[in-house]
């Protein structure tokens, strides 16, 4: 049995369906009442705020985040979306973990993990204040964000195929 190579092409499919579906999560989340919708809020901040503490040095921390940005996505998905939307939501982030543990590590170390916190920070915000157009758009515009970054990192290192 062999594995498929992580490869450019299978993560920006992936990650672009996995920020649409994200976006529409977000997206229900900003439209619960007020009550539950501040509470998811405030507890994506607050795993927003773990993430940007982390010292991000040791290996444990990398897997920490890579955690951490899983709670993140998963506290908003779980609490407005419906069982099909969390369904294809759990079969994507299954197949979206094999390249966030190479993105993560690699996002550390070119120092672009604050760029991907501001954008949790207004995910965070449109859910609060009820801007489903604008909750649905800053994640997906997280992912897209992604992408860019994971090119960067691809560009420099070649495929994961090829990284040895």
């Amino acid at each position: 049995m062999s594995v498929a190579p992580l490869t450019a092409a299978d993560m920006r499919e992936l990650f672009l369906m996995v920020g649409a579906l994200d976006g529409v999560a977000a997206r229900l989340a900003a439209g619960l009442p007020a009550a539950p919708r501040h509470a998811v809020a405030r507890e994506a901040e607050a795993i927003n705020a773990r993430l940007r503490a982390l010292p991000a040095t040791a290996v444990s921390d990398i897997r920490e985040a890579q955690e951490l940005d899983l709670q993140f996505h998963r506290c908003y998905e779980q609490a407005a979306s419906g069982p099909r939307l969390l369904a294809k939501l759990n079969a994507l982030h299954a197949r979206r973990e094999r390249y966030v543990r190479v993105y993560t590590e690699a996002l550390v170390h070119t120092h672009s993990v604050d760029e991907s916190l501001d954008e949790h920070r207004a995910i965070v915000k449109a859910i609060d204040d009820g801007d489903a157009d604008g909750a649905e758009r800053h994640a997906a515009f997280n992912y897209r964000n992604a992408l860019e970054r994971y090119r960067r990192i691809v560009a420099i290192h070649g495929e994961r195929g090829a990284w040895g």
